[in-house]
């Protein structure tokens, strides 16, 4: 997942140049749709894998990334209506990214790591969703 998040920062640094920068509007259009369609991908990626394990905090999990589709899309109105949303969108994304990978990710994280620890310790566990998960992309 650490690819995952390391690739949004990536996004985001190329929107944030783009604001700068005197890009024709396909090319932001462009960037602005593939970043979208990450976090999309990459939120599913997340709602799977806490489905997989009855994550406790799916819900509030879930909330988190619902308000944050409702924020983008926010964006993306203003775009259409000419605004320039291309650093504003920057700096939310950093400020909201950075808290939600070091407090609400980092939890998913250290929850589905303990599922896998206890699985792995029990001679008869069947194989889990953590026991499947590849831990060193945290």
């Amino acid at each position: 997942m650490d690819a995952q998040h390391k690739e949004l920062f990536d996004l985001t640094y190329a929107l944030e140049c783009s604001a700068d920068s005197s890009q024709r509007a396909a090319k932001l259009e462009a960037l602005k749709a593939r970043l979208f369609e990450y976090i999309q991908a990459h939120f599913a990626y997340e709602e799977d894998l806490m489905a997989r394990l009855n994550y406790p905090k799916t819900k509030s999990h879930f909330h988190q990334h619902d308000a944050f589709r409702e924020r983008f899309q926010a964006f993306k109105r203003e775009a259409a209506k000419g605004a320039a949303v291309e650093l504003p969108m920057a700096n939310f994304l950093k400020t909201w990214l950075q808290h939600h990978i070091r407090f609400v990710d980092k939890e998913l994280a250290d929850f589905a790591k303990k599922q896998a620890a206890a699985a792995s310790s029990s001679k008869n566990a069947k194989p889990s969703a953590a026991t499947n998960f590849a831990f060193g992309e945290w």
